[in-house]
């Protein structure tokens, strides 16, 4: 993670770990342990919007191209930060992805 450019998203992940019950943590983990997304992103056939931050590698942006790339109608769009994905610069882009669809604006 480049803690310079998302300080708030490296406090929120201390206070996070801080605060974890590790075996609640290992419990949670595991029951993802066999979850699976890739023999299916090839069958999503809707326009999808993948976003993503590639300074926050806790979040592994390589996957997310790799998504994108195996999907049909997949596009990505690269934020950089937590903090940025989660701005009303994030929504601004939804709003343009959804009007290059030709969908309506409500």
């Amino acid at each position: 993670m480049d803690i310079e450019s998302d300080m708030a998203q490296y406090q929120k992940y201390c206070a996070a770990l801080d605060t974890a019950d590790p075996w609640k943590l290992k419990k949670a983990a595991m029951a993802l342990w066999h979850y699976e997304v890739w023999n299916y992103l090839d069958t999503i056939k809707h326009p999808t919007l993948i976003v993503g931050a590639s300074k926050d590698k806790l979040h592994e942006p390589e996957n997310l191209r790799r998504m994108v790339s195996m999907m049909k109608r997949a596009s990505y769009l690269d934020l950089e930060t937590n903090q940025l994905t989660h701005s009303k610069g994030m929504v601004r882009e939804l709003r343009k992805y959804i009007k290059k669809l030709g969908w309506p604006e409500h």
